[in-house]
């Protein structure tokens, strides 16, 4: 059985928006640098 997560943002505060904004974007930093380049991939 499929459980579902409701997150409604509307119900946090402009400190705690930007901490999830500032964390998403860590995040997104950390897989672009842990990216396998391609090129490099098909050369082993």
């Amino acid at each position: 059985m499929e459980e579902k997560t409701n997150f409604d943002i509307s119900s946090l505060s402009l400190k705690e928006l930007i901490k999830v904004y500032e964390d998403i974007n860590s995040f997104l930093d950390f897989l672009d640098e842990s990216k396998i380049d391609e090129s490099e991939a098909n050369n082993e």
